[in-house]
C-alpha cells in the first residue's frame, strides 16, 4: 500500500503516485474499482510531484533534484537520470517538449533542456526572494507558485532567459500552479490553517 500520496500524474491505463519517501508508485488502473500498485521506484529523496512524459516520469525529489524514471513496463519502473538544480530542493516540475522546468525552493525556476535526456544540461533561470515550489506552462509562458510572493508570469519564449512580466497576489502563500485556458488555478497554504483551496 502506499503510506501517502503526494502527488499524481495519471497515463494510459497507470496513476503514477509521488508517495513522500515511498518513492513513485505506479498504480494499475485498467480496473478502477479493484485498483492496485503495480510497481514501485524507490527515489533517493522525498517524492513530491511527479509528471509523466512519454515512457518517462519526472519526479522531483527535493534534496535530490528531479529523478527520471523509466516507466516502458509499468510494473518495473527504472531510475534513469537525475535533472539539478542549483538549490538542491526541487519541489515542482513540468515537462513541455524538450524542457523540464524544475522549481526549487531556494534558487527559484529553472530550465533544463533534456530531449533526450542522456546528458541533460541547464540553460535558463528566474529567481526571487520567495521559494519556487509549483510551476506550470502555457505557450510561451511560465507560471510559477512563489510562495508569499504569490503566482508569477515568466516568459519564456527564450528559454535561456527567462523574464518576469506579471504577478498575481493569493490569500496565502502559493505552493502550486495549473493552468487551463485563460485561468490559473493556485494552490495556497495559509499560516492559519492547513487546509488547501
Amino acid at each position: 500500500p502506499i503510506g501517502f500520496a503526494y502527488g499524481v500524474d495519471v497515463a494510459g491505463d497507470y496513476a503514477y503516485v509521488a508517495g513522500l519517501q515511498g518513492g513513485l508508485y505506479s498504480v494499475d488502473l485498467s480496473n478502477p474499482a479493484t485498483a492496485f500498485v503495480a510497481g514501485v521506484a524507490d527515489t533517493p529523496g522525498t517524492a513530491l510531484k511527479v509528471m509523466v512524459s512519454g515512457n518517462r516520469a519526472y519526479v522531483s525529489d527535493s534534496g535530490n533534484g528531479v529523478q527520471v524514471v523509466d516507466i516502458s513496463n509499468p510494473v518495473t519502473p527504472i531510475l534513469d537520470v537525475a535533472l539539478s538544480s542549483p538549490g538542491n530542493s526541487t519541489a515542482g516540475v513540468f515537462v513541455d517538449g524538450e524542457y523540464v522546468y524544475l522549481a526549487d525552493r531556494v534558487s527559484g525556476l529553472h530550465v533544463v533542456q533534456a530531449a533526450e535526456v542522456v546528458e541533460p544540461a541547464g540553460i535558463g533561470s528566474f529567481t526571487t526572494a520567495a521559494p519556487a515550489s509549483g510551476t506550470a506552462i502555457s505557450g510561451d509562458w511560465a507560471y510559477g507558485a512563489f510562495g508569499s510572493e504569490g503566482l508569477h508570469v515568466v516568459d519564456i519564449s527564450d528559454p535561456a532567459a527567462p523574464v518576469l512580466v506579471g504577478t498575481g497576489t493569493v490569500a496565502g502563500d502559493a505552493v502550486d500552479v495549473r493552468v487551463s485556458g485563460n485561468y490559473a488555478y493556485v494552490e495556497i497554504r495559509r499560516a492559519s490553517w492547513r487546509g488547501r483551496v
